[in-house]
């Protein structure tokens, strides 16, 4: 009887711990000509998490753009989805550029990061255009 009621107790005193609803994020670029790239970016997230239809990218040469939603799909894993946005950009010339996208963490109670609604998840990635190296993916 003792157990049943520290239980109960534990049960009614607990509370609830949530998490953020995105698990990670990627770059992946393909050149389409000599200056020109594609991007994909693909982030996995809880399938309950909410999916943005847009996702700003900074292309490294002092411009942003939105990359559009192009798939939502299952990530092969319990719990998540792959979502992948899509975008294209043209280089004045070659050079080095440190491509970079930030993603907000939704949840707003998440108990190991303080005020987590404000925080982002951020990842970079580093294209090299150099004319005299041969055309390379991420």
């Amino acid at each position: 009887m003792k157990k049943l009621l520290i239980l109960i107790i534990l049960i009614l005193t607990s509370f609830v711990v949530n998490a953020m609803n995105i698990r990670s994020i990627e770059i992946q670029y393909e050149p389409i000509s000599n200056l020109t790239y594609k991007v994909n970016v693909i982030c996995y997230v809880y399938e309950h998490g909410p999916i943005d239809q847009n996702l700003s990218l900074n292309w490294g040469d002092g411009t942003n753009s939105n990359l559009n939603l192009l798939s939502v799909s299952s990530a092969g894993v319990p719990y998540l989805k792959k979502v992948i946005y899509y975008g294209q950009h043209t280089y004045s010339g070659p050079s080095t550029f440190l491509l970079s996208v930030s993603y907000k963490c939704r949840g707003p109670y998440i108990a190991n990061i303080p005020l987590s609604v404000q925080k982002s998840i951020y990842t970079e990635a580093l294209l090299v255009i150099n004319p005299y190296v041969s055309s390379r993916y991420s």
